[in-house]
């Protein structure tokens, strides 16, 4: 294989597998999105029950980016309050390990079956329900076809010298940090990054297991890029919910850093011995998958008690409460950037039900102002009324951009409503 060809290998593989997961991430999200909102009403309860929401809602739609950009969204919409966040947070860092899991397994002999019967559900059914369910199913195919992709161009890697020199070369914990966070960052998934680096693994082209460990570090720092581009548009409270999310996941790596750092071999050999396999290249990728998952519950069980300082650390970092700008002004809704469609939808419900309030007020000042001949009242109504013809004319615009997004079944029906 030459290097144009192991090149272009590996660049549709990773296509494949990054389309692959965002399908399937997507079909999740429309099939289980709607039930979001009382979902999320659980995580009011107390912080451990966050934890086991934000873990289960993760595992099933496959993006702890997706779980956090809510929670993001659902802090500035005022449905939960900033000590109510951490729990589904360090929940979903628990939650995206079993996209690794599912990478470790050699599944790409059943890859076509899936693909076949996600084409089927899709093109020959009416209903949307069975097309997001083909979606998951094509989704779930086309991720393994590309991992099987990846994996024979690996091949080529590791045949070549030249480039496992230079993968050799690359021994040093803060470069392997720094590679997988700016990877993650990048194409914004930790889960798809996690993946290369088991199929990385398991075709041999990376061999020692501390350097991968610290790999896997970088990629769960570079997870939190994306709910902080979401949290920019927002409020401050915003701002503080993709900062738990960052220093959860800074500090947990770092100590888990830390503990590498000392005993890095001791627990390759740890993982290597509990992993099982018909070959060494096997053991191996399911060891580093190993890794991925007990690593996040490491950082959970050790973030989990400091909960608190880290909220009152994020307070100090994003300081003041939000400024009232002049003129007009959405509160729960922006029409820059979108969250999600489920949490979008919940917004634009909220931003609603103010414009509903103001008008509902001003209905009362209008009369109050007709019956005592009151001047000012009248002057306030008209002024009153500007606001909620803006309020209103940004809503509609705001719709109509939802509308030209896919949502879950029954959230759908409601987007003309």
């Amino acid at each position: 294989m030459n290097y144009t060809e192991m090149i272009l290998g590996m660049a549709a593989g990773l296509g494949l597998f990054l389309y692959g997961m965002e399908l399937m991430s997507k079909g999740m999200e429309k099939v289980a999105g709607s039930k979001m909102k009382s979902v999320l009403e659980m995580c009011t309860k107390n912080r451990f029950v966050g934890v086991i929401v934000g873990m289960l809602f993760t595992a099933v739609i496959q993006s702890s980016s997706v779980t956090t950009s809510m929670v993001v969204s659902f802090v500035n919409s005022g449905l939960m309050t900033l000590t109510q966040a951490v729990g589904p947070i360090l929940g979903a860092n628990i939650g995206t390990t079993i996209t690794g899991q599912l990478v470790s397994f050699d599944l790409a002999a059943v890859a076509p079956v899936f693909i076949f019967a996600g084409v089927v559900l899709i093109l020959f059914s009416k209903k949307r329900m069975i097309n997001h369910i083909g979606e998951i199913s094509l989704g779930f195919g086309v991720l393994f076809l590309g991992i099987d992709t990846m994996s024979s161009a690996m091949e080529g890697v590791k045949k070549s010298q030249q480039i496992m020199d230079v993968i050799k070369a690359l021994n040093n914990p803060f470069l392997a940090i720094l590679i997988g966070f700016a990877i993650t960052a990048i194409i914004q998934s930790s889960s798809a990054t996690v993946g290369i680096i088991i199929t990385m693994a398991a075709a041999g082209v990376i061999t020692e297991l501390p350097m991968v460990f610290f790999m896997i570090l970088g990629c769960n720092m570079g997870s939190c890029v994306t709910a902080l581009i979401v949290s920019l548009s927002g409020k401050k409270e915003a701002k503080r919910t993709a900062l738990i999310h960052f220093y959860v996941n800074v500090f947990g790596s770092l100590v888990i850093a830390i503990i590498l750092l000392i005993f890095g071999d001791k627990i390759a050999e740890l993982m290597m011995s509990s992993a099982s396999g018909e070959t060494i290249n096997e053991v191996r990728k399911h060891a580093v998958a190993n890794a991925h998952t007990i690593f996040k519950i490491f950082q959970v069980i050790i973030m989990f008690p400091f909960a608190k300082w880290i909220v009152k650390l994020t307070q100090l970092t994003v300081r003041g409460e939000d400024k009232k700008a002049e003129g007009f002004q959405l509160m729960y809704i922006s029409q820059e950037q979108m969250s999600t469609p489920s949490a979008s939808l919940i917004e634009v419900v909220n931003e609603i039900k103010r414009m509903g309030k103001k008008a509902a007020d001003n209905l009362q000042t209008a009369f109050g102002g007709m019956i005592e001949k009151d001047q000012a009242k009248i002057d306030s109504v008209y002024q009153v009324e500007e606001e909620v013809d803006f309020l209103s004319g940004e809503i509609t615009r705001y719709l109509v951009k939802l509308n030209q997004q896919e949502f879950p079944v029954k959230e759908a029906q409601n987007i003309a409503g």
